[in-house]
């Protein structure tokens, strides 16, 4: 098993929110303050609470992760002659890792355009199948073929694996995984560690994190292959009827004649990067010229919200250079008021309000990001209101609009810069610190201004809950120009905008809500819609939630956004709510998930283990129901790019009246995901019988003579020996004639996609039809 190591030196120090380039945005300004902050010791009161948000606050001595983007003509190599260790991407980015006291000498490197740290990512979490139409193209039914996904890549980056489950095995047994690599730290803190094993190794292994199955149940909706007999629970709605027995197995994927590659236990977005990246260098090396898509149920709410970010930078540009096509989760914060924009006007140019807790009642933990729509600066004040008296009782005014964070703390133990101050009326109010601080970020061109809190409410200051009203609350007020837009956004952890009803503040807004990495402009955005309210269970009980999910309409949680440039986020809806798939045998096996097996949908012993199927519900779901349609496409036509793909699949999504059962329509996007249209439209589209895929040479030309006949063109050649092949590598017609022409007849060859050689070289996939 080969172990790849990313590993940086150590580099003097530089004050971490010292000011300097603006290669460092402010959010990777206060994650380096929050890693050197975990190196404090914090009042006892804080550290019950970092307990409590499972560990989202840094631990002492972890490293930065770094997803860098270079200057043009700069690689890798320019970082390591000064004395950095990096690994190099595609597209001109790179990956670091350094400790705190490295970060800000590599943000301000002079081959550094763009350096973003530590970017925290999280899990956005039968019939589903029927209703979408995929039944009919698994069937074949009035098609020419059946569809499948065979010959299409499906590569997913997640965590929470279970690569032996059955679901990812052919009918013999064997894995159908071609690359499979877990991306984590180094235990020493030095760097990223890839991890690729092999067929063999994979046997071994048992999960990336036994605390989790995320990745199990997406890569199962995407590409779940097992049909075979099983311990069945069912539920019919309509007679209220449950009941468990052995049937065939219906909670298999959408592409499951895919092939399969996976990186798991990604959660950066520098380590998503890396994990993208090897999904693609693999796919280069073992299925060179089959088409690819990547699922990514992954997201966060932290960044410009306008495709400027590092990772969605990364994900346009590879899937330009690669042809990669990638669909992404929307988000499940689609119910939760984080975002708020505003357009001033000469009569009104400010507006504030409060962020209120949701997680936990006495303590705030967060980031806000403001930004403007232009270069032009804005002012921002964080307050500490008085709810007892109905006014502001202090004002933390924005005083540094060139990059640095200045501090305001409870107690000296919070400062880490001379800048930062301790102030009285803080300390009444909370323990602990809010940051604040401003700058033009030069990669979107916008003016921004980030808020870091991690405050809990003081002794004097009690909780602020249903039965006792905190005398103090957080807030910030935001001061701008006539014509100007501010959008602003709350990572939605821990914390929301609220005006706890009191006159001259508002309340944040839902749309706005989508995830940063699904903003770029090259991925296909999904959200989710109810495809039903109850599953089975071999406990011989329904799983469901009785009223609250309504059959058909869209999930109130999916996350959706109008952003800056006008764009509507998501593309479509899929099926995601409470959709059955393959779960985590080691997951389940774990006493502390306290996770019981009888209240799974499907259970089967392949005679080594036992294999779970287990309904889940969220955007995470909904994506890879998209991303294995994306599968069957391509295996249809592998010539498709991501623009004509994104088109098809909006231009054939449905409305009905349950989907239109929302407030607002850009939740919907173009409606619920249609695979069977989505597909008839691919063939519609390919009526000359057979399509030239890839044909890097210009001098071999393809010219349809009949339906499913046609002449090889190649300029130059005397001899023409040209072969087909299908996509298993079996040779399936071969012909050799003098002269540089040759007509092909393929009326004997089944409908599907061939690789086709002239004299030895020059290979390319074309569709018959």
């Amino acid at each position: 098993m080969k172990r790849f190591l990313l590993s940086l030196s150590v580099l003097s120090f530089v004050g971490i929110c010292a000011v300097g380039q603006n290669q460092m945005d402010l959010t990777s300004k206060v994650m380096l303050h929050r890693a050197k902050m975990a190196e404090k010791v914090l009042p006892q009161k804080s550290r019950i609470k970092m307990l409590q948000s499972k560990q989202d606050f840094p631990v002492a001595k972890q490293p930065m992760l770094a997803l860098v983007k270079l200057h043009d003509g700069e690689t890798v190599e320019t970082l390591s002659q000064d004395g950095f260790e990096a690994k190099g991407l595609r597209g001109g980015f790179a990956v670091v890792t350094c400790s705190p006291d490295d970060a800000q000498r590599l943000a301000e490197h002079k081959s550094v355009r763009k350096c973003e740290f530590n970017r925290r990512r999280s899990f956005c979490m039968d019939k589903a199948r029927e209703i979408s139409g995929v039944n009919t193209l698994h069937a074949g039914i009035d098609l020419p073929q059946t569809f499948t996904g065979k010959g299409v890549v499906a590569g997913i980056v997640d965590g929470g694996f279970d690569p032996n489950h059955i679901n990812f095995k052919d009918a013999e047994g064997n894995s159908r995984f071609k690359y499979f690599a877990t991306v984590d730290v180094n235990p020493s803190g030095t760097g990223v560690r890839v991890t690729p094993y092999t067929t063999n190794e994979l046997v071994n292994f048992t999960t990336d994190n036994n605390n989790e199955t995320h990745g199990t149940h997406t890569l199962g909706i995407m590409a779940g292959s097992y049909m075979g007999e099983a311990l069945v629970g069912t539920y019919d709605k309509a007679t209220d009827k449950a009941s468990c027995g052995q049937a065939n197995n219906p909670y298999y994927g959408v592409a499951y004649n895919s092939t399969l590659y996976a990186s798991s236990g990604a959660s950066y977005d520098a380590m998503i990067a890396y994990a993208v990246d090897g999904i693609l260098e693999h796919r280069w090396y073992n299925d060179h010229y089959a088409p690819v898509v990547v699922n990514i149920s992954l997201g966060g709410s932290l960044g410009p919200h306008d495709g400027s970010g590092a990772l969605t930078q990364f994900l346009d540009t590879v899937a330009k250079t690669d042809g990669a096509i990638f669909c992404l989760a929307s988000g499940n914060e689609g119910d939760i008021p984080i975002s708020y924009n505003k357009t001033f006007t000469a009569d009104d140019n400010s507006f504030a309000t409060f962020i209120r807790p949701f997680q936990y009642i006495d303590m705030r933990y967060g980031i806000v990001e403001l930004y403007s729509n232009t270069a032009d600066d804005f002012d921002v004040s964080v307050i500490i209101y008085n709810k007892a008296r109905k006014k502001v009782a202090r004002t933390f005014p924005l005083n540094n609009k060139e990059g640095q964070i200045q501090y305001i703390c409870s107690d000296a133990s919070y400062k880490q810069n001379e800048s930062d101050i301790v102030d009285a009326t803080f300390a009444k109010a909370y323990n602990g610190y809010v940051g604040i601080g401003g700058m033009l970020d030069s990669e979107s061109g916008r003016f921004c201004v980030a808020i870091d809190y991690y405050v809990v409410n003081s002794d004097e200051n009690p909780a602020d809950d249903n039965t006792t009203e905190a005398q103090y609350t957080l807030g910030f007020l935001v001061t701008g120009k006539d014509g100007q837009r501010i959008d602003c956004f709350c990572d939605g952890s821990y914390t929301a905008f609220d005006s706890y009803g009191y006159d001259g503040y508002v309340n944040g807004m839902y749309n706005g809500s989508i995830s940063d990495i699904a903003t770029g402009h090259s991925s296909i955005v999904v959200g989710a819609y109810n495809s039903k309210e109850w599953a089975g269970s071999i406990y011989g009980k329904p799983i469901g939630y009785d009223g609250y999910y309504k059959e058909g309409e869209v999930t109130e949680y999916s996350s959706y956004a109008t952003l800056v440039d006008g764009r509507n986020l998501p593309h479509l809806v899929a099926p995601g709510n409470l959709i059955v798939s393959s779960m985590s045998t080691p997951y389940i096996k774990n006493p502390a998930n306290n996770v019981s097996d009888q209240i799974t949908s499907a259970k089967y012993n392949d005679g080594k283990r036992d294999n779970y199927f287990y309904p889940m519900m969220g955007t995470s779901m909904a994506s890879p129901f998209v991303a294995g349609t994306v599968a069957l496409m391509l295996e249809a036509d592998p010539t498709l790019t991501f623009d004509q793909v994104r088109k098809i699949l909006m231009n054939t999504a449905t409305m009905d009246d349950a989907v239109n059962k929302i407030n607002d329509p850009v939740q919907i996007g173009a409606g619920k995901l249609n695979s069977l249209a989505a597909l008839k439209e691919v063939l519609n589209q390919n009526t000359g019988g057979i399509k030239d895929v890839i044909n890097p040479d210009n001098r071999l030309l393809f010219t349809p003579t009949g339906h499913r006949s046609f002449n090889v063109y190649l300029a130059g050649a005397t001899k023409m020996n040209v072969a087909l092949h299908s996509m298993s590598g079996m040779n399936v017609l071969k012909t050799t004639a003098n002269g540089n022409e040759v007509g092909i007849d393929a009326s004997s060859l089944a409908p599907g996609v061939y690789v086709l050689t002239v004299n030895g070289g020059n290979p390319q996939k074309i569709m018959i039809k």
